[in-house]
């Protein structure tokens, strides 16, 4: 089973993507979902997948000619995708960032955003993989400022009352 897996990479991957996804979605029906770091780790380990198990087709190609058209149109492909997704990739991957915080004493996974201004939401802390879904505080530093933010506080129905700075 092992060496199947080694040998089809590509199969390999799209079973990892439709595995991530129910899985994703089971969380979501128990009001929970993946922290950020396992989002990044699963697309870069499935855009890697892909990549590799298109050359690995590729080479098991027969006939020389069409194996290195095969690769020219992989290279073209490849070089067609990243122009268009480079500010989002890159915004993806450094944009945003996932830390734990304490607030009076409750454990948060907070879930940092920034591109001109900044974002912090914080949502109830599970274990290390998992965090609830349910947006519980919202931070917004205006112009990613390190002053007091524009803090908003959602209770379980998610209505949100601001209660720090100058919001509303």
């Amino acid at each position: 089973m092992k060496s199947w897996f080694k040998t089809h990479i590509f199969s390999s991957t799209i079973i990892l993507i439709v595995a991530y996804l129910i899985l994703n979605a089971l969380l979501f029906v128990q009001g929970l979902r993946f922290r950020f770091f396992i989002h990044q780790f699963i697309v870069t380990i499935c855009i890697l997948g892909i990549i590799i198990g298109l050359i690995q087709i590729i080479k098991r190609l027969k006939r020389q000619r069409m194996r290195i058209i095969s690769y020219i149109v992989l290279a073209f492909a490849i070089v067609l995708f990243a122009f268009p997704a480079a500010l989002p990739g890159l915004m993806f991957y450094l944009g945003q960032k996932e830390t734990i915080a304490y607030i009076d004493g409750v454990k948060y996974s907070v879930h940092q955003v920034e591109f001109l201004d900044r974002f912090l939401y914080y949502y109830d802390y599970k274990n290390f993989f998992i965090s609830g879904s349910k947006l519980r505080i919202e931070d917004f530093y205006p112009g990613c400022t390190y002053g007091d933010p524009i803090r908003t506080v959602y209770d379980q129905y998610g209505h949100g009352t601001v209660v720090m700075g100058q919001g509303g």
